[in-house]
């Protein structure tokens, strides 16, 4: 996941289409590499390092076509694919242990290759509402917003708020709970109680 800045970077600039089944494909070259590794260091190269940077290009962009397609019910559908990947992980835990036991684990590793062509072809579906290289602001994901009402109804007192001195209130806040972490008012009046100690 270290790659998921960089992944998401080029996910906007070449589209999401080509960045996920190029993912897809990195991954099961690294898993084939990886059946065939000589030695461990070897292993941890090919289904380590580039088997993790072919699954952050392959993932990113889900999650990028998920914050374009969904408006309102984003954050559902954000937790839908999320807890796809963690079932997704139940199973192929489940199945590589079988097909360890049956098959050995360089053959278990060339069916797992052979089954992400799954994901380049579900790759191939991703339809981008944005052209390759343009991302939409959040003021442009603001004007569908059911908060806009909210956000467009505190404008009037923007300006009397900075006024009074919220950013100095909201510093006071957090020393006053990062010295109190119980939350009660233990520094009150100069006298701490023994909880702030």
């Amino acid at each position: 996941m270290i790659c998921v800045p960089l992944s998401g970077k080029l996910t906007v600039r070449y589209g999401a289409r080509e960045f996920s089944i190029l993912g897809s494909l990195i991954i099961m070259i690294s898993i084939v590499c990886s059946s065939y590794a000589p030695n461990l260091g070897t292993l941890f190269f090919t289904h380590g390092f580039l088997s993790g940077v072919g699954s952050s290009f392959a993932f990113t962009p889900g999650m990028i076509m998920v914050s374009q397609y969904f408006n309102s019910k984003r954050s559902l559908a954000t937790g839908i694919v999320m807890s796809g990947g963690a079932a997704g992980a139940l199973v192929q835990t489940r199945l590589h242990l079988y097909l360890n036991d049956t098959l050995g684990w360089r053959q278990s590793l060339r069916v797992f290759s052979s089954l992400m062509i799954i994901c380049v072809i579900t790759g191939f579906t991703y339809l981008p509402l944005n052209p390759k290289g343009v991302t939409r602001s959040v003021v442009d994901n603001l004007k569908n917003s059911p908060l806009k009402k909210c956000i467009v109804f505190l404008g009037p007192w923007k300006d009397s708020l900075s006024n009074l001195g919220c950013s100095q209130w909201t510093v006071y806040i957090w020393i006053l709970h990062s010295i109190c972490p119980l939350g009660e008012a233990c520094c009150s009046a100069g006298h701490p109680s023994p909880q702030c100690h």
